[in-house]
């Protein structure tokens, strides 16, 4: 009777433990995406890639609309639209679909300090306003989606990073698209009014502030990487870095000053230089299994009468 009335007890035990544990433990929240466009806000049915984790009475959220799993058929969703306060719209094919239990989500922002493990769930998605939130480096972090960032009016855009050994970085993934060429980033700033002012495409300028210092400090740093060893053959040339200078074909402007594709500007106070102050310095080729060296210092193509002859 003792031996019975304990395995009792402690049932019971565990069984209003397990929610405790539950939050304690941390999961993922799954995401997939639609296998077909959403084009009503009435529909009461969509399409997904995959539907795991897809069940009855849970919640999935899609482009700030959440909507409550009223039946799942393979991956045909059934669902009531518009839940947890938000509004139906319409969706985009191929847009991100997250799906979990209720209690997943969220309706408060998240901000700073976090321990992964003590959430119950990562990431964090506030319904109400589409913000998601990932743990990283014990610190909360803001995801968005976006097609265009705007500041409002008489203000910049800033974007830094909390921790002081992280960067912001843009497209910095493995591209699997052949169907054309490929841009990773691309800056197009246009004069669309008459100015006396000059436009910058990119302004770089790392600092030492006044009284610190470091080892080396770098303006631009471009490098093009072959990587790996496997014998491919590259069908054009490899470049560290192209400057063109181009009009239209025909153009009529005049230009008052000068029209230079590099120019160098030194304005330099210090108590000594220990090394060489120069313009340009280039570094003897690495030494590498199979290394190549420099067939000259320039390569002149065909030629300009007066100016250089590319067979002297």
């Amino acid at each position: 009777m003792k031996k019975t009335l304990f395995s009792v007890l402690l049932a019971g035990v565990l069984f209003w433990l397990a929610p405790l544990q539950l939050a304690r433990a941390q999961a993922t929240l799954t995401s997939t995406t639609l296998s077909a466009a959403v084009t009503d806000t009435s529909g009461r049915t969509l399409t997904v890639a995959s539907a795991t984790d897809f069940a009855v009475d849970s919640l999935l959220y899609v482009n700030h609309e959440a909507m409550v799993i009223t039946a799942v058929s393979g991956t045909v969703i059934s669902v009531t639209r518009g839940a947890a306060g938000t509004k139906a719209s319409t969706h985009q094919s191929a847009t991100t679909v997250y799906v979990g239990v209720q209690y997943y989500f969220s309706s408060t922002d998240r901000s700073g300090s976090c321990t992964s493990t003590n959430e119950v769930v990562l990431p964090v998605i506030n319904v109400s306003n589409g913000n998601l939130y990932t743990c990283s480096d014990s610190q909360w972090a803001l995801q968005k989606t976006f097609g265009t960032i705007e500041a409002p009016f008489g203000t910049h855009v800033k974007i830094n990073t909390v921790a002081g050994n992280k960067n912001v970085r843009i497209q910095s993934r493995t591209y699997t698209y052949t169907g054309g060429g490929i841009t990773g980033v691309q800056i197009k700033p246009g004069i669309g009014a008459t100015t006396t002012h000059e436009i910058k495409g990119i302004e770089i300028s790392p600092r030492f502030n006044d009284g610190f210092t470091a080892a080396t400090i770098v303006g631009l740093h471009v490098d093009v990487f072959l990587k790996g060893t496997t014998a491919v053959t590259t069908s054009g040339d490899v470049r560290g870095m192209q400057i063109e200078l181009v009009t239209d074909d025909a153009g009529t402007r005049t230009i008052s000053g000068y029209v230079t594709g590099l120019r160098m500007r030194s304005a330099f106070s210090a108590t000594a230089i220990t090394g060489n102050f120069s313009a340009f310095r280039i570094e003897k080729p690495e030494a590498q299994t199979n290394s190549q060296t420099y067939d000259g210092l320039f390569d002149l193509t065909s030629t300009i009468p007066l100016v250089w002859n590319n067979t002297p």
